[in-house]
């Protein structure tokens, strides 16, 4: 069984914005410009969804590859919500876990479901964290979250691994701007 305490003392707060944990794949590396990858996935109330499913409006993802990765997310999202109108983007938190075999994918699900409030569950996904992470160069086991911006289109606009600093954050609030004055247009 997974030891969660670390990850549902950090997730917790983080579980107020919607979150998904996806379980399907692509093997591209993924940059500005290339498209979000075709995949599905089982939510938390056992549906399945697709990566089509973020289509429609510009989205800001923010990937999780690991439970040490929790803290630089959460500053994520504190930002991007204090400078950012989240009625102009979907915003989802994407984490990652990177399962052993003897862990199948309803465990991991269950666990998951333990810590993320019901009212997200249907927004929560699950996926292999390799295949995501190989997709968008992010390093295995990271303890840095990642920030995505896709067009409405599914476009990748910028993506920014690494720590919150305020470098990153003006290049992502300026793809985010620019996205936003183009889908206006």
């Amino acid at each position: 069984m997974f030891e969660y305490k670390n990850f549902t003392n950090q997730f917790r707060r983080l579980m107020m914005t919607v979150s998904i944990v996806m379980l399907a794949g692509s093997s591209m590396l993924l940059a500005a410009g290339k498209t979000w990858p075709d995949f599905s996935a089982t939510n938390l109330e056992d549906e399945a969804v697709h990566s089509s499913d973020l289509i429609g409006r510009p989205a800001i993802i923010i990937v999780t590859p690991s439970e040490d990765a929790a803290e630089s997310t959460e500053r994520w999202i504190e930002a991007l919500r204090r400078e950012l109108d989240e009625s102009e983007f979907v915003v989802r938190t994407l984490i990652t876990l990177d399962l052993p075999f003897f862990v199948s994918v309803d465990m991991a699900i269950s666990d998951v479901r333990d810590v993320v409030p019901a009212d997200y569950h249907d927004q929560t996904w699950v996926i292999d964290s390799e295949v995501l992470e190989d997709a968008l160069g992010i390093e295995q086991g990271s303890s840095k979250a990642a920030v995505v911006i896709l067009d409405s289109e599914g476009g990748i606009i910028e993506i920014s691994h690494g720590s919150l600093t305020e470098q990153r954050l003006q290049t992502i609030l300026a793809a985010a701007g620019e996205l936003k004055r183009s889908e206006s247009r």
